[in-house]
């Protein structure tokens, strides 16, 4: 929008207003130069690479739905991703609730962003960014400490191959999928919830049926306050926190041994692919 004022002309640019954010910008986070543990010789402990795939994993969400809110409003960042996101405008605030480790993500400054009234939100922004960049020179880093040819291939350590096997949903900030495989909405259903099948309309409607008849089974048996639990976890995995199989593997604590017929179908909801 432009505004002007008598004797003066002054241009006025689209901008988003953020709440002060007390974090660490990501450069001071991850080593770009030397990789995970930002050593330049040693090979980083299975949980040290664990420890910052996950947060190589929250960025990336954090930013993600950062960005869906600009283009809720109207904005987005430039598609060549030369204005951002950054590294330095990317803050984390790290902390601990119910006993995991948990991450706030917040873009504390912008560029100008372009004003677009159509068209549907995308992840190429990020993909093409800064931020993009040094994530990807850490993760080159970081593989060639675990003996991985051009970051890819069977890291030398299984305890690594292990920890990596859980990231794979990172596959499109890593090696930068083509730009019309980066929707902005799948990929952040990709961080949050793993690769989905695709399902028909009609397989979509029973499962929908199938869970809200297990929610209100669930409540019957488990009573208030467990079923306030699995709400709890339910929405930890939605937030991208934690995986399905952790959300299953931590249901057995308030649903067995009382209750292991519901837990079975717990299961069979959120892990479909499992044998």
């Amino acid at each position: 929008p432009r505004s002007s004022s008598a004797g003066s002309s002054r241009q006025t640019y689209p901008a988003i207003f953020l709440e002060r954010f007390e974090g660490s910008p990501v450069h001071e986070l991850l080593s770009a130069e030397f990789g995970c543990g930002g050593d330049e010789d040693q090979v980083p402990e299975p949980a040290e690479l664990d420890r910052e795939l996950s947060l190589v994993k929250d960025v990336a969400l954090g930013t993600l739905l950062g960005m869906r809110a600009a283009h809720e409003a109207g904005l987005v960042f430039e598609s060549s991703g030369q204005q951002g996101p950054l590294t330095s405008t990317v803050a984390v605030r790290e902390y601990e609730k119910q006993g995991v480790i948990q991450r706030d993500v917040k873009l504390v400054d912008v560029e100008l962003l372009e004003e677009e009234a159509d068209g549907d939100f995308s992840a190429k922004p990020l993909v093409h960014s800064q931020l993009a960049d040094w994530i990807r020179q850490w993760w080159r880093a970081t593989a060639a400490k675990l003996g991985l040819q051009d970051g890819q291939g069977l890291a030398k350590s299984q305890a690594h191959a292990d920890v990596l096997s859980k990231y794979g949903t990172l596959n499109w900030l890593l090696f930068g999928w083509d730009d019309k495989d980066l929707h902005g909405e799948k990929i952040i259903g990709l961080l949050r919830h793993g690769p989905v099948v695709e399902r028909s309309a009609a397989e979509m409607e029973m499962v929908e049926r199938r869970w809200t008849a297990f929610q209100q089974e669930a409540f019957v048996r488990l009573g208030p306050r467990r079923f306030e639990e699995m709400k709890n976890q339910i929405e930890l995995l939605n937030q991208g926190v934690v995986t399905a199989k952790e959300v299953v593997s931590r249901a057995r604590y308030f649903m067995c041994p009382d209750h292991e017929g519901l837990h079975d179908e717990f299961k069979k909801l959120l892990l479909p692919s499992d044998k």
